[in-house]
């Protein structure tokens, strides 16, 4: 016979198909055919970066950004921040200020230890760096230490401290520049030079 309708009812598992057909010869009489398929139906896991929570056909959820979820996550909270970024698990997850670091036990902003420094997005205490003026490695447990007097450091990192020329030395400890190097009593020159002895008659 000719087609006259044709509809589709979803089910769990099965598509049923309703074909109505027209008879040639008795146009009023209508004939139902009724034909279920069943369906293969593959279930994709959702990718690392994407959850989905509920149980439908639905396209997984992107985690929010700076964050990334095992493959198949079931919920936002599986999605944790990447390297560099801190937040709670689902998020938002942004990245920590300078002389900061995460802590990536916790997934959170710590401040640098005393007389360290780092840049923004640091990860981890080993990226904070003693600051000028002081030495050693932020993340030991003697920590930064000052320049000793005679000593000084012009820039960040846990590189030690450089003596000043001979017969000078600094007015204070944790000094940042050859200029602070000033001559010691009995020697004259300019500040950060070596310095010369007192000529004889004379003093300082």
């Amino acid at each position: 016979g000719n087609l006259a309708n044709f509809t589709a009812h979803s089910g769990r598992s099965e598509v049923v198909l309703e074909i109505q057909t027209l008879d040639n010869v008795e146009a009023d009489t209508v004939q139902s055919y009724r034909l279920s398929v069943e369906l293969s139906i593959a279930c994709a896991t959702c990718d690392a970066g994407t959850y989905k929570p509920e149980v439908s056909n639905a396209v997984c959820s992107a985690c929010t950004n700076h964050s990334t979820s095992p493959p198949g996550a079931v919920n936002a909270t599986q999605c944790t921040c990447l390297d560099g970024f801190a937040g709670p698990p689902g998020g938002p997850c942004t990245s920590c200020p300078r002389n900061q670091y995460v802590d990536e036990a916790t997934a959170t902003c710590e401040p640098c230890p005393t007389y360290s420094e780092s840049d923004a997005g640091a990860v981890g205490v080993a990226a904070c760096l003693c600051a000028a003026g002081f030495t050693g490695a932020a993340d030991t447990e003697a920590g930064c230490q000052a320049c000793a007097h005679g000593t000084f450091k012009d820039q960040r990192g846990n590189a030690t401290c450089t003596a000043c020329p001979s017969h000078s030395t600094t007015l204070h400890t944790a000094t940042t520049r050859l200029l602070d190097c000033v001559c010691a009593a009995g020697f004259t020159g300019e500040n950060g030079t070596v310095c010369a002895a007192c000529a004889v008659g004379s003093y300082k």
